[in-house]
């Protein structure tokens, strides 16, 4: 009885006439090349490195079986980690190389394989075999060119969007600052006289709407002698003054109020929600307290009191200019008479 074939896996993914047969993937590809003809591979990542110890044996012929050994199949090879994209093309042409030599007849004679009736099918499956990997091949190399040119696009994208991100952070940055200049002091950071005057109107605005509502109060602040420390020190040192009673009336002054730097040494306040006026000049007064306590410019120690006028929602005006300059007015009779504040309805007896 003449000897049954077991076709062995091939693992290179092409059929032959059996039918569902089933074949892994390439890159789990088995040790196909003799130690004399194994390409160098490169390192791919961890536990991925082909190479003959990590790839299983392949048996390329026809072993002659019988019986229940007929549809027997060789355990398949252990399955490597992912190749490299750098390695395709030297495990692709050994492949093709290792294929070639098992069809060539020095081959068979050499594995006593010369059996007439398969020999012929075994040699034409193989050749065709190299024809489907040289067309994997070429597609493969095309590939890897269109993913390093995809790579290079997508790696361009990145970086003119990053130099977008960085300049549209860099506009709203600017656009902020701008933003900020233009209602804020340069020397303090307060709220300038334009700012000032748009919280004033929102304030006047709210007092209208609000059935229940407290005292509104503009104060007018003017630092006494300041000219002096101009003269005297020089400019420099006066600016540290400013700066130094910008921080001060923050601090006196409650979160939902407003203090502005109008120019000069001139500041103003905005406060909203007293109870009754004698309330109101309480907070004037630790207001002027604040202001006036000692301060150390490097060497130089200085007292700087301020002149504190006070104008009240409506009866001392129902426009946000009209109670600045009434509460100007009545900071000239506080500076007058020395007693640190004054109303502005105390203007008639001076």
């Amino acid at each position: 009885m003449a000897p049954k074939f077991v076709t062995v896996q091939t693992q290179l993914g092409c059929s032959s006439s059996n039918e569902g047969q089933s074949y892994p993937s390439l890159k789990a590809m088995p040790d196909l090349l003799e130690p004399s003809v194994q390409p160098h591979f490169h390192a791919t990542d961890q536990g991925s490195a082909v190479n003959g110890s990590a790839l299983g044996e392949m048996p390329v012929s026809k072993v002659p079986v019988t019986g229940s050994a007929q549809s027997a199949h060789l355990p398949p090879p252990s399955l490597p980690g992912d190749v490299a994209m750098a390695d395709w093309h030297d495990l692709l042409n050994a492949v093709k190389t290792r294929l070639l030599q098992t069809a060539s007849d020095d081959f068979v004679e050499s594995r006593d394989l010369r059996i007439e009736t398969g020999l012929v099918q075994v040699q034409a499956e193989m050749i065709d075999c190299v024809a489907a990997l040289n067309q994997l091949h070429t597609t493969l190399t095309h590939e890897l060119e269109r993913y390093k040119n995809l790579k290079s696009d997508i790696d361009l994208a990145q970086a003119a969007l990053a130099r977008k991100h960085h300049e549209l952070m860099g506009s709203q940055a600017l656009e902020r600052r701008s933003r900020h200049l233009a209602n804020h002091d340069a020397l303090t950071s307060l709220p300038n006289r334009l700012h000032f005057s748009q919280r004033l109107g929102q304030a006047l605005a709210a007092q209208l709407e609000t059935a229940e509502r407290g005292l509104l109060a503009v104060l007018f602040l003017d630092l006494d002698c300041f000219k002096q420390v101009n003269d005297l020190h020089g400019h420099a040192k006066g600016d540290e003054v400013l700066k130094i009673v910008a921080t001060r009336l923050i601090h006196a002054i409650r979160v939902e109020d407003c203090v502005s730097r109008l120019g000069g040494d001139e500041f103003a306040c905005l406060l909203g929600g007293f109870p009754d006026r004698q309330q109101l000049g309480l907070h004037a007064s630790k207001v002027l307290t604040s202001v006036a306590a000692p301060m150390l410019i490097g060497e130089l120690s200085l007292c700087i009191r301020p002149s504190i006028g006070i104008a009240l929602y409506p009866d001392d005006g129902l426009t946000g200019p009209a109670l600045l300059e009434h509460a100007d007015a009545a900071m000239y009779v506080a500076k007058k008479r020395g007693s640190g504040y004054a109303f502005y309805d105390e203007i008639a007896q001076y």
